[in-house]
């Protein structure tokens, strides 16, 4: 057959022409490139598409991994009022970042270099506002929710209300406490939250800042007694906590010693484990493997009857082909004759086939002896007991242990010669179980709280008698932490609540016209009562929509004797302390929160405007641009 040639001319035509296509579009080093010419204008990706490659001059600082310098600026007004010191004419605050740096005299407080200089000329600047009671950025549903409890959390019914409470950062506030005053009689956990503009945010562990407690009685159609027992049926929640802190705390003990006790239990076998390893490796190096062709395959080096070594090939008989053909070659054992030996050469001899190896006898298994029944001998003596004075006979000598099973007699196990441990006979300890707990009850664990002192129980109450039967309830139940909200008939209890140093949130300081039963209550006196009497008080809008009402709230204080900076107090560092959260909003001092409300007149005049709001660092409110001089 002849061999076909037309692919081997069409490579030898087409390689040439190939090569010589290649090599033109390789570029040559020794010419200048001529620049590509400009790529077509692509199409602008739509927002939420990130495009694949960005130059990394385009991408900001913090995208590529490094640090945004932090914003030093300098706050400068005529009138500063840190509230925990002296007020301060001609003042500045330096903030840097979201805290602040310095508060001083312009002039004594250096300045930075490069920082941003911001000037309120006339203006005054107070620290941001804190209201001790609201019910901001709660849904319609929540404030008319009954069903409540003491652990109902009243962070997750905060949202943005679509209406102005959802800016009551422009009224000076930065700091709020939000809860539901509607509760009967529990009105779940209070948070603290973070105005903003047009939002909010939930300050940081403050989600669970309160429980409120709703104890005041309608104003009509209740009887002294009747509010008492009702008073004292509230508290009864605390009852038995004992108990269930008792269970609690065994319980907790309980699964410290199964976290021990397992923990024992782990490290015995890991230890166990670790001993065992060289006694198995030793017995794997004492087993020979065995050949991959069994007890009877050939060995490597064994002679086959033909005289040629294990492993080689064994020669051709005659009609026997080779594994191994040309391109033409038959399949192995094919019909093609061998070739006929020469004359001078004898014929190989096949060799005879191999005779199958007797297999070598197994050792018979011992066969366990079957006792032979006893026959009784008549004439044999019974066996007589030894006497007390007589030698007691010899006890029997221990009987060798019988060969296991599949070994052959006088065999030995592979560790007859294996010395025992020095703790063989340790009993491994048992897997301890996973105590039983009972289900907890987030009530009482939020009632726990509260006589731990952690959590402020908030109570609110009208009438005097109800203020008197809650101190002296608490004082049995010894309860901490008490805050007394609204209370607007408390001056003729104000010694009793100053002996109990309870905090009080005054929620309604306007002289309003207010039902028979209260008429003889003057509100607006209530805080200057307060004060003279030693009692810690705040004054609080109740309500998201009365949050703009909070300076005249307390100029409405002011104006009924109480004296301006105990007022100012009364919104800004009190409700702070109350709140627990003194240390970083209230009042401007260094480290705390920039949280600034600057005003063109002071704050507690009717006709003030308030010209910007600051929050952590961040300008929320702005209703002029303030001079800023360059850096």
């Amino acid at each position: 057959m002849r061999p076909n040639l037309t692919s081997s001319v069409l490579f030898a035509w087409l390689l040439p022409l190939c090569t010589t296509a290649l090599l033109a579009q390789e570029p040559d080093a020794t010419k200048p490139q001529e620049p590509a010419p400009p790529a077509a204008e692509q199409p602008v990706a739509p927002a939420d598409v990130v495009p694949a490659a960005t130059e990394p001059a385009a991408i900001p600082a913090a995208r590529r991994g490094g640090r945004r310098p932090v914003r030093t600026v300098a706050v400068l007004a005529s009138h500063v009022h840190p509230v925990a010191a002296s007020d301060i004419e001609e003042g500045v605050v330096l903030v840097r970042g979201d805290r602040i740096v310095a508060v001083g005299k312009q002039g004594e407080v250096e300045i930075p270099e490069g920082a941003e200089t911001v000037r309120f000329d006339g203006a005054h600047i107070y620290p941001g506002l804190v209201d001790a009671s609201s019910d901001a950025f709660l849904d319609d549903a929540a404030r008319n929710d009954s069903s409540a409890d003491a652990a109902t959390p009243i962070a997750e019914a905060l949202g943005r209300r679509q209406d102005r409470e959802d800016s009551i950062v422009q009224s000076g506030i930065t700091t709020a406490y939000v809860s539901n005053s509607r509760g009967t009689p529990w009105s779940g956990l209070g948070a603290i939250v973070r105005p903003k503009q047009n939002g909010f945010s939930v300050m940081p562990g403050k989600e669970q800042a309160g429980v409120g407690l709703q104890l005041a009685a309608p104003p009509t159609g209740t009887h002294p007694l009747d509010r008492q027992r009702a008073i004292e049926g509230a508290f009864g929640a605390f009852q038995g906590l004992d108990d269930y802190r008792k269970k609690a705390d065994e319980q907790q003990k309980a699964l410290e010693k199964y976290t021990k006790d397992f923990a024992d239990y782990v490290a015995w076998h890991e230890k166990k484990n670790k001993k065992d390893e060289p006694a198995q490796a030793d017995a794997a190096k004492n087993e020979t493997p065995k050949a991959a062709g069994g007890d009877d395959a050939p060995k490597p080096d064994a002679k086959v009857p033909d005289g040629t070594e294990g492993g080689g090939e064994a020669p051709r008989g005659p009609g026997q082909r080779g594994n191994r053909g040309g391109r033409r070659g038959g399949r192995p054992g094919g019909d093609e004759p061998a070739p006929s030996p020469k004359p001078d050469q004898p014929k190989p001899e096949s060799p005879p086939p191999e005779q199958p190896k007797p297999a070598e006898p197994k050792p018979a298994e011992p066969k366990p002896e079957q006792p032979k029944p006893e026959q009784p001998k008549p004439d044999e003596p019974k066996p007589q007991e030894p006497k007390p004075d007589q030698p007691k006979p010899d006890a029997p000598k221990p009987q060798e242990p019988k060969p296991a099973a599949g070994l052959p007699t006088g065999a030995k196990p592979d560790n007859a010669g294996a010395k025992p441990d020095a703790k063989g006979d340790e009993k491994p300890p048992e897997r301890p179980k996973y105590p039983k707990a009972d289900p907890r009850d987030p009530v009482k664990d939020t009632l726990l709280k509260v006589l731990d002192g952690t959590l402020p129980l908030r109570v609110h109450l009208v009438r005097p008698d109800e203020v008197r039967a809650c101190i002296a309830v608490a004082r049995t139940k010894k309860v901490p932490g008490l805050v007394f909200e609204n209370m607007i008939g408390a001056a003729s209890v104000r010694k009793e609540l100053a002996a109990a140093s309870i905090a009080c949130v005054l929620t309604g300081t306007f002289a309003t016209e207010l039902p028979e039963p209260f008429a003889a209550f003057a509100p607006d006196a209530l805080p200057k009562a307060l004060h003279d009497a030693g009692v810690v008080f705040a004054i609080a809008s109740g309500s998201g929509r009365r949050a703009s009402s909070l300076p005249l709230m307390a100029a409405t204080a002011v104006g009924n004797g109480l004296d301006a900076s105990a007022a100012l107090r009364a919104i800004t560092l009190t409700p702070a302390e109350i709140l627990g959260v003194q240390k970083d909003v209230g009042s401007l001092q260094q480290g705390k929160l920039a949280d600034l409300l600057i005003c063109d007149r002071p704050l507690l005049q009717s006709d003030c405007r308030v010209l910007a709001v600051w929050s952590a660092g961040a300008v929320q409110y702005e209703s002029t641009q303030p001079n800023k001089e360059p850096r």
